[in-house]
């Protein structure tokens, strides 16, 4: 048998190769970082959920009993500024997808993120067709519940529960 020797040969013995190499196969399999969780925690408060709340506080139906009768109250956008509100949210929406994509917030996690972060974005376009259609009722019952689906199939994936572990 032939023994190569090189000057780039490794220095280090089998085992300690073995050793590393382990280490760093296993380094990808680490849980989300803290710092990262933190980082998308702050941006779901601060941006995405009062946007998404501008968007489905916007339209509505609610029947309630006074005095022993049903009262049936509905609600929805009727000024150019409430309309523009929900326009500039849907708009904040989109734009929170495409971020949500950026490696800050997607590294270490899996495809489905950016599948989930591409929903938040085509829901925020539903919302902004519905407004600038000025269609209440599309907004209600279309692109207000498109961009509840999207923000709860990645909370089934991804949000962490007060008290849960890594």
């Amino acid at each position: 048998m032939t023994q190569i020797t090189s000057r780039y040969a490794d220095p280090m013995p089998k085992m300690h190769v073995v050793v590393w190499a382990a280490a760093v196969a296993l380094s990808g399999c680490k849980a989300e970082p803290a710092t990262q969780r933190a980082a998308v925690q702050a941006l779901m408060t601060s941006r995405v959920q009062p946007a998404a709340q501008i968007v489905w506080s916007s339209t509505g139906a609610a029947s309630e009993l006074e005095g022993g009768k049903v009262v049936n109250r509905e609600w929805r956008p009727r000024s150019d500024a409430e309309w523009n509100a929900v326009r500039d949210a849907s708009r904040d929406l989109q734009e929170l997808g495409a971020v949500l994509r950026q490696s800050r917030y997607a590294r270490n996690r899996g495809p489905d993120w950016s599948e989930f972060a591409l929903g938040l974005s085509a829901a925020g376009k539903r919302v902004e067709t519905s407004v600038a259609a000025r269609d209440a009722d599309a907004l209600f019952m279309d692109s207000g519940y498109s961009l509840f689906v999207a923000c709860m199939e990645c909370h089934e994936a991804y949000a962490i529960e007060p008290g849960d572990q890594e």
